[in-house]
């Protein structure tokens, strides 16, 4: 079943990864003089911290294995 679990999840990673790109530009946005506005700085936080959980709830079905509930590909 581990083996099953780690072929479901490549498509994850691969969306992980996508995520972590955005992430880690949308860190620089905030620290850039083109931010003005306060709602960019709390989409990129909420884009940080949701990719971040959905990794967590990856991890979780994969490689700790202490869930069966396939994780869904939203960020909610």
């Amino acid at each position: 079943m581990p083996l099953v679990k780690w072929f479901l999840a490549i498509p994850h990673y691969v969306v992980l990864a996508f995520l972590a790109i955005g992430a880690w530009f949308a860190g620089l946005l905030p620290g850039s003089p083109f931010s003005s506005r306060a709602n960019t700085r709390e989409a990129s936080s909420t884009l940080s911290s949701e990719s971040v959980a959905g990794a967590c709830g990856v991890n979780a079905y994969t490689v700790l294995l202490v869930t069966d509930r396939y994780p869904p590909f939203s960020l909610r």
